[in-house]
């Protein structure tokens, strides 16, 4: 484990630099305009205009590979003829709101899947305890067992629902948003290229 965990730290250190005050991971970027941050497609004005995919994929990809308890970084070069601190700022507000919306539809789900958590386990606790009842008051009669072994079998899958669904995939909508949470909250500056 601690040979994974030296290789895991060998990777990082050498594809991506840290902060040297806040040791915060730097994700570069180089871009010839900040239009190439956006989506071409989207006639939107810019400070409305979707993220460009291969933007949003190189972020997210990058954020799986640096540890959740560890802090990033955005650094954009462009050229010096082409930078504007007015859209230096829309950029910043454009990167910022997309995942702040991601976050928010994502703790939406979250909400949902703890919801349908107790909706299972309920259903789950109400099947078992027919069939648990139901099983201590039937005689030897084969189609009214079956019924309450139909009753066991469908308290034993919804319990298994609602235990796979707090244990997988809830965890995976959290590790999300905590990923969107970090790149929302990240630092952005913009270099000269």
């Amino acid at each position: 484990m601690r040979k994974d965990n030296h290789r895991r730290k060998n990777i990082l250190q050498t594809k991506y630099t840290r902060d040297k005050k806040t040791k915060a991971y730097i994700f570069e970027i180089q871009v010839d305009q900040y239009s190439d941050l956006f989506n071409d497609l989207d006639p939107s004005p810019l400070k409305r205009r979707d993220l460009d995919q291969d933007f949003i994929t190189y972020l997210e990809e990058s954020s799986y590979d640096i540890p959740l308890q560890n802090q990033i970084v955005l650094h954009i070069y462009i050229p010096e003829d082409v930078r504007n601190k007015e859209q230096e700022n829309r950029v910043i507000s454009g990167l910022k709101t997309y995942y702040n919306f991601l976050l928010m539809t994502m703790n939406h789900q979250i909400s949902i899947s703890y919801k349908n958590f107790i909706i299972y386990l309920c259903i789950s606790l109400s099947l078992l305890f027919t069939g648990f009842y139901l099983g201590s008051k039937i005689s030897e009669n084969f189609l009214l067992q079956t019924l309450v072994e139909g009753f066991y079998i469908g308290g034993w899958v919804f319990f298994w629902e609602a235990i796979a669904l707090l244990a997988f995939k809830t965890r995976e909508l959290r590790d999300s948003s905590r990923r969107y949470n970090r790149i929302s909250n990240a630092g952005i500056l913009f270099f000269n290229k």
